[in-house]
């Protein structure tokens, strides 16, 4: 167990979590959230610490919230889900990646790109059905790029979802993408289009979300999981990137 603490309000949790739990319940145990999962192992963040607990028995993907027992190291129960997401664009030996609740799901594509892509579409309906908020996320190079035609055709495609216009390295855009960082929430970050402004847009768009790349564990009032899809990667290592983060399935916690 590691000696860094969270709130139960800084990993996400929210009061329907508790909605089957028992006072009985609390009095054994107590809640823990899932960041990783590798081969059986677990290993999650809690009031109390870092966990790493093996689970053969159970079904556990990042960002669910389990049960651990006070008294020894044991997972008592997994508690429902809100939502779970299954990534369509994935599907591993393992199986098919997935996030459990979370809350958005950020799909960047350039602004030169087709939105109409068939992996895009996919994607945002994947999120639908999961009951999770998709944001369409339009990149450009620089701020002189006009990305109104694209932003039209966007709105049109896909009604209900909201587009955002960011300019890749544009400092001020932060702001754009306050209403979906917020305390706890699970960010799902993508680029379906897999072209090179994609890529790096979604990079650019990660590393903007966590704010200090380097010490993504900085404890302030805001937080957000975020979790990267290849744009983590340069665009060659993109493919190996996926696969080696999806197999581990793993969330990085990071705070605005």
């Amino acid at each position: 167990m590691s000696d860094r603490t969270f709130s139960l309000h800084q990993l996400g949790w929210r009061p329907e979590f508790a909605a089957s739990l028992t006072l009985t319940d609390f009095e054994a145990g107590y809640p823990a959230r899932v960041m990783a999962e590798h081969a059986g192992l677990l290993t999650m963040y809690s009031s109390r610490g870092c966990h790493a607990l093996a689970w053969p028995e159970g079904d556990a993907v990042p960002g669910d919230w389990l049960l651990l027992d006070r008294s020894r190291d044991h997972v008592m129960a997994r508690l429902p889900r809100q939502s779970l997401y299954h990534d369509p664009s994935h599907d591993l030996q393992n199986g098919v990646a997935a996030i459990a609740n979370l809350r958005t799901l950020c799909l960047v594509t350039s602004c030169a790109a087709d939105v109409n892509n068939e992996a895009l579409a996919r994607c945002i309906g994947s999120a639908k059905q999961a009951h999770v908020t998709p944001v369409l996320v339009l990149v450009r190079e620089t701020a002189r790029v006009d990305a109104s035609v694209t932003m039209v055709v966007a709105r049109r495609r896909y009604p209900g979802v909201s587009v955002v216009n960011l300019a890749i390295g544009d400092v001020g855009s932060r702001a754009a993408l306050a209403p979906w960082i917020e305390d706890g929430g699970a960010l799902f970050v993508a680029a379906p289009s897999h072209d090179d402004v994609s890529i790096r847009g979604a990079r650019w768009l990660e590393t903007l979300c966590m704010n200090r790349p380097d010490n993504p564990l900085r404890v302030t009032p805001s937080a957000a999981w975020v979790i990267a899809d290849e744009g983590s990667a340069g665009v060659g290592d993109a493919g190996a990137a996926r696969a080696t983060r999806w197999s581990h399935r793993e969330m990085a916690l990071t705070y605005s």
